[in-house]
């Protein structure tokens, strides 16, 4: 007899929309069209995960001997 987990799970996604180091033009948009494609709610129906989406971190918001 199998034991059917009740352990909630959880992602929390933050997007870096940023383009510094790549070759490939647009791939600062990825973050957006990945909730704009339904990830988040094909997660939850797929796999009963819940994504906690806190938004893009800047690429301005970082010190500087990092970017």
């Amino acid at each position: 007899m199998s034991k059917k987990s009740t352990t909630s799970k959880s992602v929390t996604y933050l997007g870096a929309a940023v383009h510094e180091g790549q070759s490939i033009k647009g791939v600062e948009k990825t973050p957006q069209i990945l909730r704009d494609a339904g990830l988040f709610d094909s997660l939850k129906k797929k796999f009963n995960v819940d994504v906690f989406d806190i938004g893009d971190v800047s690429i301005q918001s970082l010190p500087k001997e990092i970017v």
